[in-house]
């Protein structure tokens, strides 16, 4: 399932310093895709939650849940793991032979019923930023 694709909108109005032409208007669209997925996962099983991304160099990947615990994250080519939440300790992994083809899945050992929830991917790379939403 894919969520929708959220178009952002902005409107600046810059008001003239001398005063005298009043107010000019300046628009200008952002695009930011948001892609959501729902991930089905059984008991004491694996499960694997996509992300996906165009290749680019200087690459950071952040997985989180809920938007606040840390679950895993990877940069400069190796995981950072010192601030993930104990939960997710050595039950978490990235295909990291696939990082290069734009794989920012994460691989998910024994699920349990607490992890179910909605679950961030943010990546980051020298020439986009994006996100994608997985519920399990």
């Amino acid at each position: 399932m894919k969520a929708q694709t959220v178009l952002s909108f902005f409107l600046i109005l810059i008001t003239s310093l001398s005063g005298s032409q009043g107010i000019f208007p300046l628009a200008f669209f952002t695009y930011v895709p948001m892609n959501e997925q729902i991930v089905i996962g059984r008991l004491d099983e694996d499960v694997i939650l996509p992300s996906s991304f165009e290749r680019g160099s200087e690459v950071v990947i952040h997985w989180k849940y809920q938007d606040s615990y840390k679950v895993h994250s990877y940069y400069k080519g190796s995981d950072h793991l010192e601030s993930q939440d104990p939960r997710y300790a050595n039950r978490t992994s990235l295909f990291y032979n696939e990082i290069q083809n734009g794989n920012a899945s994460l691989f998910f050992r024994r699920v349990s019923l607490l992890d179910e929830g909605i679950y961030t991917c943010y990546v980051g790379t020298a020439i986009q930023v994006i996100t994608n939403k997985v519920v399990l």
